[in-house]
């Protein structure tokens, strides 16, 4: 059951009205909310979002939003966790009709470092590939260890 209520119709001339007491749920509002937020999700796939990944580990965090943002860059600093986002099994190699999904990372620049030598290494104008000051990236981290 949905908490979704109207709270204006349209008028004769086509002008949006308030209504004075919110009505429950009617198909037309319904279908609008639900056509505007699947466009919303196509427009945030089809742009792809620059990302970084903070704490990555094996990439877990990085995968839930792997179809909505593009995770140039992941530090981490342990150094089985970042072989771990950059491994492409031996038949992928092989096989150019293999699906790219099922590849880690692999246009991921992981940077295996600490996560304040790498943001030390941003502030000072983007040194080793990071996004510099001024650039806009969803920034995004699992928990530190």
């Amino acid at each position: 059951m949905s908490l979704f209520y109207c709270n204006e119709r349209l008028g004769a001339n086509g002008a949006i009205i308030p209504l004075a007491s919110p009505l429950p749920t009617c198909a037309i509002c319904t279908t609008l909310s639900a056509d505007l937020d699947k466009a919303y999700r196509q427009f945030i796939r089809d742009i792809q979002l620059p990302a970084i990944d903070y704490y990555s580990g094996g990439g877990g965090g990085m995968i839930g939003a792997k179809g909505f943002f593009k995770h140039d860059h992941a530090v981490e600093m342990d150094h089985i966790a970042c072989e771990t986002l950059t491994y492409v099994p031996l038949e992928r190699v092989s096989d150019s009709s293999a699906d790219e999904s099922s590849e880690n990372f692999r246009r991921t620049k992981v940077h295996c470092q600490k996560v304040s030598d790498a943001s030390a290494a941003a502030r000072l104008g983007g040194r080793d590939g990071l996004p510099g000051p001024g650039s806009m990236v969803l920034a995004s981290a699992g928990p530190p260890w």
